[in-house]
């Protein structure tokens, strides 16, 4: 390839660069939208399932750790959990022993 070539290339390179940053506050704006979405969530979940956390804590407190059929034994008092996700965590139990 010639000179003229890699400077054709550099010079498309530049243009692209710049518009990345121009439409950089763009995508910054959406991934803020994404993370304000989660935290909403987030509050929701929590403020929905505040008395099966204290009982957590309560118990964490007093034992210092929990292992996880103690945490669902806790947890399905005040939230039903399906099948499926107790499937799912029996499975990372043993992805993650």
């Amino acid at each position: 390839m010639g000179a003229d070539g890699a400077r054709g290339d550099i010079v498309l390179w530049m243009l692209a660069r710049n518009n990345m940053f121009e439409k950089l506050p763009d995508y910054v704006d959406i991934d803020i939208d994404i993370v304000n979405e989660a935290y909403e969530v987030v509050k929701a979940h929590i403020r929905s399932n505040q008395v099966a956390i204290d009982q957590l804590v309560d118990v964490l407190m007093e034992k210092d750790t929990l292992g996880s059929d103690e945490f669902r034994a806790i947890l399905s008092e005040y939230v039903e959990i399906s099948e499926e996700q107790r499937e799912t965590a029996a499975w990372t139990e043993l992805a993650t022993a």
